[in-house]
């Protein structure tokens, strides 16, 4: 990357978030929990813009087989 700039956008604490956003982390057991956990968030929050991190491409792709929202991989 050429001439990269930084967006501060919470200040000197690296370890801050902005107050309008919020995290949350979701261990599960495997593939098929993680998708009906996702599955029902999803469902809950129809107004919310989330990301969610997945480990692979090939995980996003599996995903993106079911109708319940739109998925793709950056």
């Amino acid at each position: 990357m050429k001439n990269p700039i930084m967006l501060d956008l919470v200040g000197k604490d690296a370890t801050q978030i902005p107050d309008t956003i919020s995290n949350e982390i979701v261990l599960c057991k495997d593939f098929h929990a993680k998708q009906n956990f996702i599955k029902k968030f999803i469902s809950a929050n129809r107004n919310l813009k989330i990301l969610i991190f997945a480990e692979t491409k090939v995980e996003v792709k599996r995903y993106e087989r079911y109708n319940y929202a739109r998925f793709g991989a950056l």
